[in-house]
């Protein structure tokens, strides 16, 4: 790969890690919300 496109590459690789990421936090948020009146 030439530099630019690997660049954008890692960019948008990092970009897709981090939402994976938040939506790993988010489902985590609501099952822990989901089980509240339990604890």
């Amino acid at each position: 790969m030439t530099g630019p496109i690997m660049a954008v590459y890692m960019k948008v690789r990092s970009a897709k890690i981090k939402r994976s990421g938040f939506l790993q936090r988010l489902s985590c948020l609501f099952v822990t919300v989901r089980s509240w009146p339990f604890i």
